[in-house]
């Protein structure tokens, strides 16, 4: 994935749901030097702990169980919009609230694993651009033990 294919993705699932006319790309405004310094920094590749993206991944996991796929969407689509202006996935002291989940906030890292759990689950074969694969197949792992 490439920087700003994100707004082909939100786009790709809009267009289904009749949501496109809701929304307007607008022209990125000239940013200061210190917010590119700070944007740049929080682009570095993404490494994780995997057990902690696993730990987010299985709590995406629980929160969607019984949803349907409209909502799901909605979920990983608000991060996705969100993700536009950047999510800080170095600073754990970053949070980060979502309209689905009122009076709660979130890392960084847990929302890009709910986005991509979200995205998983509503389309196995999407690619969103993030490598959480192998701890996404922890927490199915780990689901499936709760469960049985």
């Amino acid at each position: 994935m490439q920087p700003g294919d994100e707004y082909d993705l939100v786009d790709e699932f809009a267009r289904p749901l009749k949501l496109r006319s809701w929304y307007v790309w607008q022209p990125d405004a000239v940013q200061d030097l210190s917010h590119s310094r700070q944007h740049s920094e929080n682009t570095a590749p993404l490494t994780t702990d995997k057990s902690e993206a696993s730990f987010y991944c299985l709590d995406a996991l629980r929160r969607f169980d019984g949803k349907g796929r409209a909502e799901i969407f909605i979920v990983a689509s608000e991060i996705g919009i969100l993700g536009m202006n950047g999510i800080d996935h170095i600073t754990p002291s970053k949070t980060y609230p979502l309209k689905a989940y009122p009076g709660e906030t979130f890392t960084g890292l847990h929302l890009l694993c709910l986005m991509y759990v979200g995205f998983k689950l509503y389309d196995p074969s999407m690619n969103c651009g993030l490598d959480f694969a192998e701890a996404y197949e922890i927490a199915l792992r780990a689901q499936k033990a709760m469960v049985h």
